[in-house]
């Protein structure tokens, strides 16, 4: 959900944490924001590889990973900064499901249950975006300033986040309480 709310906020964020000159820099986090979701969760797979004592493969498969996000780098040049972000989130996304597929694997878990799993979080995340999206999309028509967008914004995503997850209560929230307990 932060990485989901810093996209959304990602103009107004530059401009009062960063500076105006700085204001190529929210191109950037409306590109890697998305993909800094999605690799918040595929990364931590990489700990099946080293629980089932199979580094080797997560090596190889490293290599091969690495092989072609680099690649990316490359193609994305023609375009600058904005063009190799671009491109290895393109990449990043494509090779997700196989950084899933492959150690799930090794855990008979499948890529469908493990979504199931995480969907609840998920949906929460995607309505607070859209909420937040909405309340910064009227406090730009209203001509509101960086700082009241920022603030508001963030404000309504939270409030629709934590409203939400304490309406639904998805079986993570209980197991967070009765962590806490």
């Amino acid at each position: 959900p932060a990485m989901l709310g810093l996209t959304v906020v990602a103009h107004p964020f530059v401009n009062i944490v960063l500076g105006r000159r700085w204001g190529p820099v929210a191109g950037l986090l409306f590109v890697v924001g998305p993909l800094g979701m999605i690799q918040s969760v595929v990364t931590l797979v990489n700990l099946i590889y080293n629980v089932k004592g199979r580094s080797d493969l997560l090596f190889r498969w490293g290599l091969f990973f690495c092989s072609l996000e680099v690649l990316s780098f490359f193609i994305g040049l023609a375009w600058g900064i904005q063009g190799v972000a671009t491109a290895y989130a393109i990449a990043w996304s494509i090779l997700a499901l196989p950084r899933l597929v492959i150690p799930f694997r090794l855990i008979h878990l499948t890529v469908p249950a493990f979504i199931k799993a995480l969907w609840p979080i998920l949906k929460i995340s995607l309505i607070m975006g859209a909420a937040a999206f909405g309340c910064l999309r009227a406090l730009m028509w209203i001509h509101a300033g960086a700082v009241v967008q920022l603030f508001a914004t963030a404000v309504v995503g939270l409030a629709v986040y934590l409203g939400l997850l304490l309406w639904w209560r998805p079986a993570v929230l209980a197991d967070f309480l009765h962590l806490l307990e």
